[in-house]
């Protein structure tokens, strides 16, 4: 595993490279993290999938880490996505699977909306489609945090001081029963840069701006279900999003789909069950369709 970058238009994508001792799979496998967090954590996952022959890759959220103040300011999820589409071509693939957790999770499926035909399957964590999420009093009072970070400057200072203490106490709050301390590290490491910090909020702050064009660009596109054999999993303890929305898949995906709930973890159910999200990731790849 080594970190790498590649030149994509205005941005500079970085990513970590994990490549098999024997590649026989034609396919890449991508995987993207979310808020708070960091390709690293990904790293236990795709040496799984390394031993099955997939060459892995997982970028960096556009603006986190390496990337930090050498993009463009387009964080619509629409935009990113395209980014990772050029970077697979740029490494020679035609086909992808996709893993995607929280804004990771949201950026694969607008992947998997553009570019269906590239895609062979996906994995979303901790986010259902864009089509599955309804308005609930659950699910506004989950997203208390979504205000706070929208304004101006105040957060990326927040986040900045005591050594990312607040990454902390989100951390507690959404997955409280995770040890989280496996993963933070490279977590302050990617967030540390105050352009990296402006950037990951930029995610949040893009949700209120109903007045520009790029939103409602964004918001038709999302609006389209999933076209591919997706596999959805979600913690029952999640208090960033409402379980309910994945009982709602249906409306969402229209391709096989499957749905596992970690009953007893939070936001991160990848990371706070690992080796059963391991198996089922692994199978669910493995899987013929």
């Amino acid at each position: 595993m080594n970190i790498q970058s590649e030149v994509i238009g205005n941005n500079t994508v970085s990513y970590l490279d994990f490549r098999p001792k024997c590649q026989s799979s034609k396919t890449l496998i991508l995987c993207l993290h979310g808020f708070p967090d960091s390709p690293q954590s990904f790293e236990s996952l795709a040496t799984s999938f390394g031993k099955q022959g997939f060459r892995v890759i997982c970028p960096y959220l556009k603006g986190y880490g390496p990337s930090a103040g050498h993009n463009d300011k387009d964080f619509y999820v629409d935009s990113v996505a395209r980014d990772l589409k050029s970077l697979v071509t740029k490494l020679g693939f035609d086909r992808v699977i996709l893993v995607g957790h929280d804004w990771g999770s949201a950026v694969v499926s607008a992947y998997s909306i553009q570019y269906a035909e590239t895609v062979e399957k996906m994995i979303l964590i901790g986010f259902p489609p864009f089509n599955s999420l309804i308005p609930s009093p659950i699910q506004f009072l989950k997203s208390w945090y979504f205000l706070f970070l929208s304004v101006p400057k105040l957060p990326v200072w927040s986040f900045g001081l005591k050594d990312g203490a607040l990454f902390e106490i989100f951390l507690r709050l959404w997955s409280p029963k995770w040890d989280y301390q496996q993963v933070f590290t490279d977590t302050k490491a990617a967030l540390k840069p105050v352009a990296a910090r402006k950037a990951a909020l930029s995610y949040y702050r893009n949700l209120f701006l109903i007045h520009k064009k790029r939103f409602h660009e964004c918001y038709r596109l999302m609006r389209k279900p999933i076209t591919v054999p997706t596999l959805a999993v979600a913690g029952g303890k999640d208090r960033a999003v409402d379980i309910g929305h994945f009982f709602r898949l249906k409306k969402g995906i229209k391709a096989p789909y499957s749905f596992e709930h970690f009953e007893d973890q939070g936001h991160f159910p990848h990371l706070e069950d690992p080796e059963r999200f391991r198996r089922l990731a692994v199978e669910f790849v493995n899987w013929s369709h």
